[in-house]
């Protein structure tokens, strides 16, 4: 009668299971189109920048300085209330594009701009949103900043911008200013990189090639530079937001924690059970991010809530699942090792829910170049805790579990697999950032499968080289 329930109801759910996820495909795909939409990149400097720029560089003048730019690629100005008349009319005889700056704390009046204008709000905060709405302006939404009267925006008029905080700019060279704005582009499809000028003594043809350089990387990965006057990210209907984010939150909480109780139930051997939890977490990905795919969450002006309790719970459920069933363990000579694995675990428990969610811990002093090296190997960028932590712990761990040459190893083995767990978590996870374009999220778990593979099977041929029959 067991059997007979369980048979039931393991068909009931590869039932629903294969809805669920054909339903998530069709809108995977949809989306698909949309972000293939977004093929414009828009370089904007402001024209105060040119213009002091010119005074710390003997032989030039804003006038040579704008030619050069627009040479170099760059494809609008942003003007501010003050340099408004001597702005539009560089930005008319070279052909750039116009971005306005408005602040409120200077008393800008918005009145004055033409209809339709691209406006951006110092600090990401609306101002005069009745004259917003009725002449059509379309706010930049700047990365970084908190979006504030942004509720009740067209979405096809907010505009996605990034740019580099005044306190940020002198601590970071034009390489990695570089890599930034490439980044922004080519991972989060922002599509007005602000570009703001360094005063050094290299002065303006440092500043030439950094526009330079992002624009020819952009032109050689496909793109197309221009004025980014619309958002074409227009998916879902803006509704219902709340109630997606607490089912994307319900989801990415329950496919880690399904994905290893299916592997470890129907599965045997350490490589058939590692596949079918990778798959069904990512399976479970693409189901979570069908939910949240909408405009709102992929420009940021909602974002899915709670990554780092959707990255770390299923983590402690495992370990608390696995140290109940085999309690009998953890007594005697086992204590002082327990204690030891179960310390080391809440080290990196802490160390890899720290390098999640929408704003991490700061990186260590050699990640930065290692990612730089990744995104070089791999345009999508696979995640570290995945092919680093999490699956080589996984698949040793299982093997661990497996064999008989370990029985007298089961401790490790629960302690590995459960910090194996953060692969799972990670792959859910990945999905749950909207606005990453979808296939990228695919490429990057697909490589972090790969690679954790690999230094899985690695770890399994030393741990049995190690300890042989």
């Amino acid at each position: 009668m067991e059997k007979r329930t369980e048979k039931a109801l393991l068909i009931t759910g590869l039932i629903c299971f294969a809805a669920a996820l054909v339903w998530a495909l069709l809108i995977s795909a949809g989306r698909v189109r949309v972000e293939r939409q977004l093929d414009t990149f828009d370089l904007a400097a402001a024209y105060s920048d040119v213009r002091q720029l010119s005074c710390s560089s003997p032989g030039l003048n804003p006038a040579a300085e704008l030619a050069a730019l627009k040479g170099a690629g760059l494809t609008s100005l942003i003007i501010e209330s003050s340099d408004r008349t001597a702005g539009e009319s560089a930005a008319q005889k070279y052909g750039f594009g116009i971005i306005y700056k408005a602040d409120s704390e200077k008393g800008d009046n918005l009145s004055a701009l033409p209809a339709g204008s691209r406006v951006l709000f110092v600090n990401n905060l609306i101002f005069e949103k009745s004259r917003v709405l009725s002449k059509g302006y379309k706010p930049c939404q700047l990365e970084l900043y908190k979006p504030v009267g942004f509720e009740g925006i067209p979405r096809k008029d907010i505009l996605t911008a990034h740019t580099v905080k005044d306190q940020e700019l002198d601590k970071l060279s034009f390489s990695k200013l570089r890599d930034r704005f490439l980044r922004a582009r080519v991972e989060r499809r922002i599509g007005i990189l602000y570009i703001k000028f360094k005063y050094s003594d290299a002065g303006f043809q440092e500043n030439e090639r950094l526009v330079s350089g992002i624009s020819s990387a952009l032109k050689g990965a496909g793109e197309k530079p221009g004025v980014f006057n619309s958002n074409p990210y227009l998916l879902g209907t803006g509704e219902h937001i709340r109630a997606r984010q607490y089912a994307a939150f319900f989801l990415a909480l329950l496919f880690p924690l399904l994905a290893f109780f299916a592997g470890m139930r129907y599965f045997k051997s350490p490589f058939a059970r590692f596949f079918a939890m990778f798959l069904l977490s990512l399976a479970g990905g693409v189901i979570v991010s069908a939910v949240i795919s909408d405009t709102v969450f992929m420009i940021k002006l909602e974002q899915f809530g709670g990554v780092r309790y959707a990255l770390s719970l299923p983590v402690a459920a495992v370990l608390a699942y696995l140290v109940f069933k085999n309690r009998g363990e953890f007594t005697g000579r086992g204590l002082a090792l327990t204690g030891g694995l179960i310390l080391l675990f809440g080290i990196i428990f802490v160390i890899a829910s720290a390098r999640s969610g929408n704003f991490s811990a700061p990186l260590f002093p050699f990640e930065e170049s290692f990612r730089g090296l990744l995104e070089n190997i791999f345009r999508a960028r696979p995640r570290e805790k995945e092919f680093l932590i999490g699956y080589p712990c996984l698949l040793l761990g299982l093997n661990m579990l497996y064999e008989d040459r370990f029985r007298n190893f089961k401790l490790p083995a629960i302690m590995l697999v459960s910090v194996g767990i953060f692969g799972l978590t990670s792959v859910v996870n990945t999905f749950c950032h909207a606005h990453i374009p979808f296939l990228m999220s695919v490429l990057r778990s697909v490589y972090g499968a790969v690679l954790g593979l690999l230094g899985g099977s690695l770890l399994i041929w030393l741990s049995r080289l190690l300890r042989r029959p």
